[in-house]
């Protein structure tokens, strides 16, 4: 009976897996599920399942650091202009200062200083015509020059009012 009784088990479970359905479970009958149940489908569903959610919640959460990190670079970026913006405004600036200083140590030394003023006068010239040439967004290695040109005038300027 003991052979018998397995014959008769194995048989009911070739005959439950072949009715077993990978469709949903509401869908499968009372012998598609045993079936199902019998052969694991319903978990290796499920672990497929979760799989693709896990996939998923990833690669949203990848998208969304992505998305934060492209904001981030954004935003520097625009603090980025913003100081060069304001390095440049502050150029003009010293540019128009440094010609009105010009100017005023002109008429004060009048004839004395006259080869001087027009070294000065050239070397404003030339302040001007690169900072014309850096535009409105000049490279880090340009700013540089600019302000470096200003400061070398602001000094020529120094030197020859006290003379």
């Amino acid at each position: 009976m003991s052979a018998r009784k397995a014959a008769l088990a194995l048989a009911a479970s070739l005959a439950l897996q072949g009715c077993a359905d990978p469709g949903p479970a509401k869908e499968r009958g009372f012998f598609g599920g045993m079936g199902a149940m019998m052969t694991g489908g319903d978990e290796r569903q499920a672990a497929k399942l979760e799989n693709t959610a896990a996939s998923e919640q990833r690669r949203a959460l990848e998208a969304r650091a992505e998305a934060q990190a492209a904001a981030s670079r954004q935003q520097q970026s625009e603090r980025d202009l913003a100081a060069a913006k304001a390095r440049l405004d502050a150029i003009d600036a010293d540019i128009a200062r440094q010609r009105q200083a010009l100017a005023r140590l002109r008429a004060q030394r009048g004839e004395a200083g006259r080869a001087e003023a027009e070294r000065l006068r050239r070397e404003s010239d030339d302040l001007a015509r690169a900072r014309a040439r850096a535009g409105s967004q000049p490279s880090a290695e340009e700013l540089q020059s600019l302000e470096r040109l200003s400061r070398a005038l602001d000094e020529s300027l120094r030197r020859y009012g006290q003379n």
